[in-house]
Order: C-alpha cells, then sequence, then structure tokens
C-alpha cells in the first residue's frame, strides 16, 4: 500500500491544542498514553509563546498494518492549550527532512477561559478521518528541537523534569505501545515502535 497524501498535509502548526484530547489520556506510571498523541506537555499557567523546529516527517507505510486501518498518517505540531480549532499552515511544497521552524503566540488571558492557556505542547499526533482513527504511519524518529516556551512573561530554554510524557497506544490490539517518547534539555523524541 502506498502513501497518497501529499506530504504537507504531516505538518500542522496549532494555536491551540484539540481540547477532547483529556478524555484519552491516561495514568501509565510517569508518563500517560493516548490513542492519538505522542510527545511532551509542560503544565503551567499563562503560557503564552511557544516554539521549536522539526523536520518534515519521513514516512513509510508500516511492516504490520493496523487491524481494520486502510489509511495511515501523522503530524508535528506545537501547541497552547486554548479551546479552538486547531489553526493548519499551508507551508508550501514541502520534503521529508526540511526543517520546520515554528513560533506561536496567544491572545490575551482576559479573551480565554480560565482553562486555557495553561499547557504547552510539542507532539506527533495520529489523525482522525471522517471515519474514525487512522493508522499511524511510521515515521522513524522525530527529534522537535530548540524548544522553548513562555510562562507567566518568563521565557523557558529547556524542558522542566515535571514534564508529561505521551505515547500513542493502539487500544484497538490490547493496548500495544506504538511509540516511545524522551526528553533531553530542550529537545522531545518520539520514535515510532510499530503496531
Amino acid at each position: 500500500m502506498k502513501a497518497a497524501t501529499p506530504l504537507n498535509t504531516f505538518f500542522a502548526a496549532a494555536l491551540v491544542a484539540p481540547s477532547f484530547h483529556d478524555g484519552f489520556l491516561a495514568a501509565r506510571s510517569t508518563e500517560k498514553t493516548s490513542i492519538n498523541w505522542s510527545g511532551a506537555v509542560v503544565q503551567g499557567q499563562n503560557i503564552s509563546g511557544v516554539t521549536a523546529t522539526f523536520p518534515v516527517l519521513d514516512t513509510k507505510i508500516p511492516k504490520v498494518n493496523e487491524t481494520g486501518k486502510h489509511a495511515y498518517q501523522g503530524m508535528t505540531w506545537i501547541g497552547i492549550e486554548y479551546p479552538d480549532p486547531p489553526v493548519f499552515v499551508d507551508v508550501g511544497d514541502i520534503s521529508a527532512g526540511d526543517i520546520i521552524k515554528v513560533a506561536l503566540d496567544a491572545p490575551s488571558r482576559t479573551q480565554a477561559s480560565p482553562l486555557c492557556m495553561s499547557s504547552a505542547e510539542w507532539i506527533v499526533e495520529r489523525a482522525y478521518s471522517l471515519s474514525g482513527l487512522v493508522g499511524l504511519i511510521d515515521f522513524g524518529t522525530e527529534a522537535i528541537s530548540d524548544i522553548t516556551y513562555t510562562a507567566g512573561g518568563e521565557l523557558h530554554t529547556s524542558i522542566p523534569d515535571d514534564v508529561t510524557i505521551v505515547n500513542i497506544i493502539n487500544d484497538e490490539d490490547n493496548n500495544v505501545q506504538q511509540t516511545s517518547t524522551e526528553v533531553s534539555g530542550n529537545t522531545v523524541k518520539v520514535t515510532y515502535l510499530g503496531s
């Protein structure tokens, strides 16, 4: 099966993280799991800016297909918790390995609800389609680097020790872990493990 999705759909920058993810996170020792997210989340107050650099995913169809999946996708994005839909940016023609630098600034907190601006996120995501959750594409390892975030007006240039690590599980196949996330300094590495 050949991936037919254009490469530019593998990149998305979210000014806001979709608010529906909270119901999918489940405790797993010091980490959490999700059916569609993998990466790092920093909790805080008044988070108003997030930046990162990452390569466009270099993808291939997994060697072992996920049961019932006929489409495979993956995307890298950064976000600030805010209850609006994601903002997708058309960056034109891109190729696997091209470097993307993203910087997001949130509107003032007076325009937001109390739950807004409470987390900074650096994520590799398996997408939803009209027919439900698609398969996770094999992306090898995605290194999201040069990470910064602004909380309470203060710029942070590394990820704190109390970061929440999130890994994707396949809930349709005995909760098999599909990604592994590592955090060091100002870099998040998400590695595809398979189905």
